[in-house]
């Protein structure tokens, strides 16, 4: 699993670690979804603890909701539901492992992966149609496209092409490890692929990794292939670095302690170099995404962490790389304490900062705050018992916590 998966291995975090329980011995998540909560916060999916199943709950693009669940012995199984939570059909899927929905495209096609990193494609009407083994990059909606597009996913350390039906058209070999894959679908009839890799350098002296990174078309054929050193660090002898993709269509390239952005032809040019090493538990930029503002400035941020050690870091850069402000958030540093490991999500719309902590005195039962950019509290909800996992934003602008055990949470 890699390090650079940040959210999808964020969903399945409490699966894989198993059920908490409070004081009583009972899983949280067996309470009713509405105890201890806030009354503003709106539950949007409401299921009762089903013993030795654990959930995780996603809205589904023409209403109702998908449930990937596992745990406890069970199959596997992905389930659609209406918007009052009726089981509209259920797909049972070969193994006993935690899953996340990756994407639902617009024929319906539901695609999942599972914590073994198995992708699985089922129909709209809850068949499944195929699966792949080894994904080693876990895929974003622009991988699979839409409509009859090709996908596009890293197998195995290799670089495959796919029809809509599994059936690999090209595959690209020997082309490095601890891949990395971007896919630009603007250009839908010949999207542009973007992919990083590390190879080992034999510079001693340098003491650092070799990144290539490489341009593709539909077709897997090169357009530009670039070669950049970077300094040994906690994460560079495993990672590459995360390609993203800013609003005006421009690349940067998130390294643990460094940002580039990179030319039409692949040229790495610094934005920010911090050569000093992060602290131990410091938010580092892996994981993190991207953003281009309205003001021309870069936006960086590492949402939907897991804030164990570590914390919430908002960066923002000139177009040039000057620091303009680099905010760490964190439950001690927003004024919390009694308060344990929890989640964080910035919506740069509204430049709110929506964080999950635990009470410690009394495990399972949380509370979501809501903050602006410099870390100062602007409301508090209880949000009663069960991990909120990760947070999501919907297509009308209202933010989602996902609660352990697929319980949804509609914040105001």
């Amino acid at each position: 699993m890699r390090c650079h998966t940040c959210l999808a291995y964020l969903l399945l975090l409490p699966l894989l670690s198993g059920c908490p329980t409070d004081n009583s011995g009972k899983p949280p998540a067996a309470r009713r979804a509405t105890e201890a909560l806030s009354p503003e916060l709106r539950v949007v999916l409401d299921l009762a603890y089903e013993e030795g199943r654990n959930n995780n709950s996603f809205p589904h693009p023409d209403g109702g909701f998908i449930v990937c669940s596992a745990g406890g012995g069970l199959q596997a199984a992905v389930v659609r539901r209406d918007e009052s939570g009726k089981v509209l059909w259920n797909c049972g899927v070969e193994g006993n492992m935690a899953l996340a929905l990756l994407h639902v495209d617009d024929a319906g096609r539901i695609y999942v992966i599972s914590e073994t990193e198995e992708l699985f494609v089922i129909s709209a009407d809850g068949e499944v149609l195929w699966s792949m083994p080894k994904i080693h990059h876990w895929p974003t909606p622009d991988n699979f496209g839409m409509g009859d597009d090709d996908i596009y996913l890293l197998i195995n350390e290799e670089l495959k092409c796919l029809d809509r039906d599994g059936n690999v058209i090209w595959n690209r070999t020997r082309l490095g490890r601890s891949q990395t894959l971007l896919v630009d679908r603007q250009a839908r009839e010949n999207p542009l692929l973007y992919y990083a890799a590390l190879e080992p350098t034999q510079d001693i002296r340098y003491g650092g990794r070799l990144i290539i990174r490489m341009c593709m078309d539909s077709q897997g054929e090169g357009i530009w292939r670039k070669q950049q050193k970077v300094r040994e660090t906690a994460y560079a002898s495993f990672f590459p670095g995360a390609l993203a993709m800013l609003e005006d269509r421009s690349l940067v390239v998130l390294l643990s302690d460094s940002v580039y952005s990179l030319d039409g032809k692949g040229e790495a040019t610094a934005l920010l170099d911090e050569e000093e090493p992060a602290a131990e538990g410091a938010a580092t930029l892996v994981g993190a995404e991207a953003h281009r503002l309205e003001n021309g400035n870069i936006l960086i941020c590492n949402n939907n962490q897991r804030l164990r050690s570590g914390a919430m870091r908002i960066l923002e850069l000139s177009p040039d790389g000057e620091k303009l402000s680099d905010v760490t958030i964190d439950g001690t540093s927003a004024g919390f304490l009694n308060s344990g490991v929890g989640s964080a999500f910035y919506d740069i719309q509204s430049d709110r900062v929506f964080l999950f902590l635990e009470r410690v005195k009394n495990v399972g039962k949380g509370r979501i705050a809501v903050l602006d950019r410099s870390g100062t509290k602007l409301a508090e909800y209880e949000s009663g018992f069960g991990y909120v996992t990760f947070f999501q934003k919907r297509s009308d602008g209202r933010i989602l916590a996902h609660r352990e055990g697929g319980d949804l949470l509609l914040l105001p």
